[in-house]
């Protein structure tokens, strides 16, 4: 199991990660200047990433980003108020990676974050998915569950009570499968909906999920 952690983690980090180097959030330009790329650089400040990071936008002004830095096992989350002019950092902590906020409303979000044993409270050897809530903007957080050899891409909430997530099994053998899981009390139980043959290989791999018709799109392999 530690051998299939660090090869999903490898493996990851390089579709998805080009080099360590600082964190920063891009903001699109209202009248770019013809010589820009129409982009700028609106913080935070003392970011630092492996190019793996997260946005997740309630509305015009309000925004959690996550940042991981991979070498350190470790990650921070900012949020912003006022649309990236002014960001605060809500939380650093270790062992934990590829981390996303999903969020009902200015105050409800939940994150998902894959975890590695320093989450599990000293079971050796142990990791999966961590899935976690806030209620007053991201000050404070509660655990609601962990799901054991489970890697969170995406958790997408309808409602209060109703959310999916996409996620990869990682097996024992050191196997990887998608897999798709529903809750209907808000998160703290998770019920799994399919799980697909084979994980890299792309057949049966589900990218999206719309969260009204829980119709998932995936490339299917010719025959």
């Amino acid at each position: 199991r530690h051998t299939a952690l660090l090869v999903f983690a490898v493996a990851l980090i390089s579709l998805l990660s080009p080099a360590t180097a600082p964190g920063a959030t891009l903001a699109t330009q209202e009248s770019p200047a013809p010589e820009t790329s129409g982009w700028e650089l609106v913080g935070p400040e003392g970011a630092v990433s492996t190019g793996f990071c997260t946005i997740c936008s309630f509305d015009a002004q309000t925004s959690w980003a996550v940042f991981t830095d991979y070498p350190n096992l470790g990650e921070t989350t900012f949020m912003t108020s006022d649309g990236g002019q002014n960001w605060s950092p809500l939380r650093t902590r270790e062992g934990y990676m590829f981390s996303r906020v999903s969020a009902l409303d200015q105050s409800v979000a939940w994150a998902s974050a894959f975890a590695t044993s320093s989450a599990w409270e000293g079971e050796a050897g142990a990791f999966g998915a961590v899935i976690e809530k806030t209620g007053d903007g991201g000050a404070n957080w509660s655990t609601l569950c962990l799901l054991p050899n489970i890697a969170p891409l995406k958790l997408i909430p309808l409602n209060a009570k109703n959310l999916w997530m996409l996620g990869v099994e990682i097996t024992d053998a050191g196997k990887f499968h998608a897999c798709i899981l529903r809750s209907s009390d808000g998160g703290r139980q998770w019920t799994r909906q399919y799980t697909s043959p084979q994980f890299w290989e792309y057949g049966g791999t589900p990218s999206e999920i719309s969260p009204l018709t829980g119709l998932a799109p995936a490339c299917a392999p010719t025959t």
